[in-house]
């Protein structure tokens, strides 16, 4: 499933694209996700949509926002929206959301750019800040004003690597060194 402009795109075998019938009043979809056996996408207000097999579409709630969100990923089976203003909402479902959103003590604005679970906690992040939870539910400031810079967030062979200006490499997320090369992944 992808999204193309204000168009949901499925395939049954990845060659093959047909147009899913959306059977909502959601606008133009943003981020999409996949978690506990059901697609979840968000559009730029904050309205979601569900899905569980991509082809057919209905409305799944709201955000409660109409700031501008980032990222959508499920992991650990939990749904994690990042965004504008230290925004963060979460959800079990896809459908019921939860404002977890936090106010930097360091900054007065904080956009965080992606989210990422990694050995058994939530990370998100803005080039500034690293913000932390172990449950979804409370967060905590990991970092401030770092000087990474990096904004999005991978996996690459078990090791949590952060992009941006520098590549950075983290072993455990608090910890940050330039990489030489991309064969250092």
């Amino acid at each position: 499933v992808i999204i193309a402009g204000n168009r949901i795109l499925f395939s049954e075998d990845g060659s093959v694209w047909k147009q899913a019938d959306v059977q909502t009043g959601v606008s133009r979809l943003e981020l999409i996700a996949y978690g506990n056996g059901r697609f979840v996408a968000i559009d730029g207000e904050g309205r979601v949509a569900i899905s569980t097999r991509g082809d057919i579409w209905t409305e799944g709630g709201n955000t409660g926002t109409a700031r501008f969100l980032y990222r959508l990923r499920f992991e650990n089976g939990l749904f994690v929206a990042v965004g504008d203003k230290g925004s963060i909402f979460t959800s079990r479902d896809g459908g019921d959301w939860k404002d977890r959103s936090v106010v930097s003590p360091s900054f007065s604005n904080v956009f965080f750019q992606d989210a990422i679970y990694y050995k058994g906690r939530w990370l998100v992040t803005d080039i500034n800040e690293v913000w932390a939870s172990s449950d979804g539910d409370t967060w905590g400031q990991l970092i401030s004003r770092h000087s990474n810079k990096f904004v999005k967030l991978a996996i690459a062979r078990g090791v949590l690597v952060g992009f941006g200006n520098p590549l950075l490499l983290s072993d455990a997320g608090l910890r940050a060194s330039k990489l030489q090369t991309a064969e250092d992944l």
